[in-house]
């Protein structure tokens, strides 16, 4: 799949459908239908769920499509297969939706990179969203098992894990 890159906030996306019936995705569960031949406009202020989640659904959409092709074509390639007699003929399109220069053809009709628009005060705030969340993140200190558990704790798990072995030798004659 041709990966759109490190996520940049505010890229716009042209997603076209370039198949013959309509394309049909879900994000988050929401069903997304673009018509056979239309062009939408995908970026981080297109109304979806989750703000900023432009890009990963263009990614998804592009590989949902890609995916498409190639299966409809192995179909149809092993129905005709079958009506000439073959029963064991399998497609190579199976194989080749797995060859990055062989996805790379649709997926430059599909998707294309727009111009940069100006910033909007949208854009602005879904940016300091990001760099907020995202330096929280980053100076967020891991916390490892032990430091999380308090003292008092692991002697009351220490004492209940004596007593369930001193029941299990009492309970077991072999020891």
């Amino acid at each position: 799949m041709a990966r759109l890159g490190i996520h940049k906030l505010g890229k716009r996306y042209a997603f076209t459908n370039i198949l013959k019936v309509p394309f049909t995705t879900k994000w988050n569960g929401i069903p997304f239908t673009i018509p056979p031949g239309e062009t939408v406009e995908i970026s981080d202020l297109t109304p979806i769920p989750r703000a900023g989640m432009g890009h990963a659904l263009s990614e998804k959409m592009l590989r949902e499509m890609v995916n498409n092709i190639f299966i409809e074509k192995a179909k149809k390639e092993t129905e005709e297969a079958h009506k000439r007699g073959d029963h064991y003929f399998r497609s190579n399109y199976t194989t080749l939706m797995s060859i990055k220069e062989q996805r790379e053809v649709y997926e430059k009709q599909i998707l294309h990179e727009l111009e940069d628009l100006p910033e909007t005060p949208s854009l602005q705030a879904i940016k300091l969203q990001f760099r907020e969340t995202f330096s929280e993140n980053v100076n967020r200190k891991p916390k490892t098992p032990v430091e999380s558990m308090k003292d008092e704790n692991m002697s009351i798990i220490k004492s209940k894990n004596e007593k369930l072995m001193e029941a299990a030798k009492k309970s077991n004659p072999l020891q």
